[in-house]
């Protein structure tokens, strides 16, 4: 509970979601998110396909790999 608290609203653990689809998402396990996840156009989302589950390292890896992509994209 005190992990799920600590990541739930970190940038690693957010993907880009229609409306549709966001609703079905709210509290659903990972394997029923990756269902609709494969559902996404947006690359962003479907790159959360490759990850067998999902916890705190997977978070943390994916928002290093999200900062680094905005790094590049901005220049910063």
């Amino acid at each position: 509970q005190d992990i799920h608290e600590q990541y739930v609203h970190r940038l690693g653990n957010l993907t880009l979601l229609g409306d549709e689809y966001n609703k079905e998402c709210t509290n659903s396990t990972f394997d029923v998110k990756k269902e609709i996840y494969k559902q996404s156009n947006i690359d962003l989302t479907k790159d959360l396909l490759v990850y067998e589950d999902w916890n705190e390292y997977k978070i943390r890896d994916r928002q290093s790999d999200l900062a680094d992509k905005a790094m590049k994209i901005w220049k910063v």
